[in-house]
């Protein structure tokens, strides 16, 4: 009677990993339908994985506890915010004030010298095309642009709220997870086989030294670029370089994303000649913001990548911009940022598991 029915289902290995996958799939869809719930959570693992050789050196060298550790790393950040709100953020408010004061100004003069109307004839056109309506059109048309200002208003202040708890719950989250991180490991650890524990060791170590190193190495790459951008454009007369300085930072923990920022910096420096009136010649305009780019970006690439980050990705360059345009497709900013560890750790996983099996076949034909 057994052979005649045949092994159950779950006893054939296809159903087995097609179950596996589809698993993988739903759980994967399940925390992209809730991201905003798990992102502080992800966030805070994250930093918890970074921090957690900081906490090792802690204990050994002074015998602190875990918790104690991570108290002092979140108040740490949190003297670092506060002062960068006393010193660095009355700059940052003046310049963005400034911006949003001029920024009418530079979009026509980008539409006069580019021969497009004017965008207050346009408004004006708008206003002389409603004028033979009757007033309860008019009113609708009115109220109909006030209800949708209204919900950009919902979203300013849900998106503020949210930002707000995030400060809160990434360092509750981060705590517990820093404090019981090794315990983590250790439960995860019972898992894998004894007869396999030695290989996956090994496999984990490898990816855990690529993604350590190009996370903490370029978080302190990035806030040093972030720093010579700033005194660079300041220095070359770019308005707004605090800001533009800041923002070429944040993107540059994404390989080659701060290049956005070079004509930015080159536009504002010729459209703020051009209403001054002072000196527009192409040396002011064009050559001093570009030298400060490419030393900057020069200095990163040979001196602060190679100093900080000792063991690379092993990524060529054209590899690099197809992982980073693959993952911010498919998840956005966070697809960004985390691609190429996912990848480099996707490459060791087909060097240590797939690779040697595909050279066991070739070389058995």
């Amino acid at each position: 009677m057994k052979d005649l029915y045949g092994p159950h289902l779950w006893q054939i290995r296809m159903v087995r990993d097609i179950f596996l996958i589809a698993v993988i799939v739903a759980f994967f869809g399940f925390v992209k339908w809730l991201w905003p719930i798990f992102m502080p959570i992800f966030v805070a693992l994250v930093l918890a994985y970074l921090f957690n050789p900081t906490l090792h050196k802690a204990k050994a060298r002074w015998n602190w506890s875990r918790p104690l550790t991570a108290g002092m790393i979140i108040a740490a950040a949190t003297l670092l915010l506060v002062a960068f709100f006393i010193w660095l953020w009355p700059i940052a408010a003046e310049q963005t004030q400034a911006l949003a004061e001029k920024l009418p100004q530079y979009i026509n003069t980008l539409a006069e010298r580019s021969n497009i109307q004017d965008l207050n004839a346009e408004f004006q056109k708008w206003i002389s095309s409603k004028q033979g309506e009757s007033g309860v059109d008019l009113a609708k048309e009115v109220l109909s642009r006030t209800g949708r200002a209204y919900e950009w208003i919902k979203k300013i202040i849900g998106a503020t709220s949210y930002a707000a708890l995030l400060f809160l719950l990434i360092p509750l989250y981060f705590f517990f997870f820093a404090w019981r991180f090794d315990a983590m490991v250790e439960y995860l650890d019972r898992f894998i086989p004894q007869s396999r524990k030695e290989r996956v060791e090994h496999i984990i170590k490898r990816m855990d030294q690529a993604t350590a190193t190009f996370f903490r190495g370029r978080v302190l790459v990035s806030l040093i670029v972030a720093g010579l951008y700033s005194v660079g454009w300041a220095l070359a007369d770019v308005p707004y370089w605090f800001i533009l300085g800041m923002l070429a930072g944040l993107l540059n923990i994404i390989p080659f994303a701060s290049g956005v920022l070079w004509p930015v910096a080159v536009l504002v420096k010729y459209l703020e000649s051009l209403g001054a009136g002072g000196d527009a010649s192409l040396v002011a305009i064009l050559v001093w913001p570009s030298v400060v780019f490419f030393v900057v970006q020069f200095l990163e690439g040979w001196v602060l990548s190679p100093w900080v980050q000792s063991d690379q990705l092993d990524m060529s360059a054209a590899t690099v911009l197809i992982v980073v345009f693959i993952g911010g497709e498919i998840a956005g900013f966070f697809g960004l940022l985390l691609a190429l560890p996912i990848a480099a750790c996707l490459k060791i996983f087909y060097e240590e598991v797939i690779e040697p099996q595909i050279l066991r076949w070739a070389n058995s034909t």
